[in-house]
């Protein structure tokens, strides 16, 4: 792989630190052989690094990291997103299970009855009007259906147009009236 500049100059910190993959260091030194402009570059972060290691960074008590933790989270929501999108699964998972148990198994949930609409009674009985003795009403339409069968044309004829015409007007080729084999 040719590694490139940016490529280089990117990697660099990760390269003089020993973090990088032996293969990808290897590409790095290799590059920082026959470059100038990235061995500059190598030489003023080493220089940037040994100066700041030349300072004494003061320890950090518990006490500080907990003040610092606090001040950094003092102008912040009480409730995030996150933790309002945990409280509502929390609560919507369980009751929507316990919503699907009913509807799936009505018998375990008596108490359920309790809240049936009176009028779902009379929509059914408007739905299916068998419950209400229509019966005969659904015999005497069948009845006229099959005395009228015999009398309707075929679906050609009810079209206004026969299956000469058909394919004629449609295929382009007329049906000559023989099948083809």
């Amino acid at each position: 792989m040719v590694v490139t500049c940016f490529f280089c100059q990117s990697m660099l910190s990760d390269f003089l630190e020993q973090l990088l993959p032996a293969a990808r260091h290897d590409e790095v030194a290799r590059h920082l052989d026959t470059c100038p402009a990235c061995n500059a570059v190598r030489g003023e972060l080493q220089d940037t690094l040994r100066v700041a290691g030349a300072f004494a960074f003061p320890t950090l008590t518990h006490e500080t990291a907990l003040r610092i933790t606090e001040a950094c989270h003092a102008g912040t929501r009480r409730v995030s997103f996150a933790k309002a999108s945990r409280v509502f699964l929390v609560a919507a998972v369980p009751l929507a299970l316990l919503v699907t148990t009913a509807l799936v198994f009505p018998r375990a949930f008596p108490w359920l009855e309790r809240f049936k609409d009176a009028a779902s009674e009379a929509k059914f009985a408007r739905y299916f009007p068998l419950v209400n003795g229509a019966g005969e009403v659904i015999e005497e339409h069948a009845n006229w259906l099959h005395a009228r069968e015999p009398a309707m044309r075929s679906l050609w004829e009810e079209g206004g147009i026969t299956p000469e015409e058909f394919e004629k007007n449609f295929t382009g080729k007329p049906n000559t009236g023989e099948e083809t084999k």
